[in-house]
């Protein structure tokens, strides 16, 4: 029971890191981000749930152990950032 409790506190943690660190207008991307990384949050990032800031310290930290998928979320808002300021 505890481990699901962990994955949803992951996921909710997951939702609300990407909602807070990107300014993304369509909400479809909260939840793409959220499907994306929270299997790499609970593999690579556990320990620091549900710390958001250290969540994504970590995930940044271990880019490159991340899926393709979640990977491409940090990629995407990189790419976002640099054209917009």
């Amino acid at each position: 029971m505890s481990m699901r409790m962990l994955s949803i506190a992951a996921a909710g943690v997951v939702t609300a890191l990407f909602v807070a660190i990107t300014a993304v207008p369509a909400k479809a991307q909260s939840g793409n981000a959220e499907e994306a990384c929270t299997p790499d949050v609970m593999r690579l990032c556990q320990d620091f749930v549900p710390d958001r800031d250290r969540i994504v310290g970590c995930l940044k930290a271990k880019r490159r152990q991340l899926s393709r998928d979640c990977r491409a979320v940090f990629s995407s808002k990189g790419r976002r950032s640099r054209r917009g300021g």
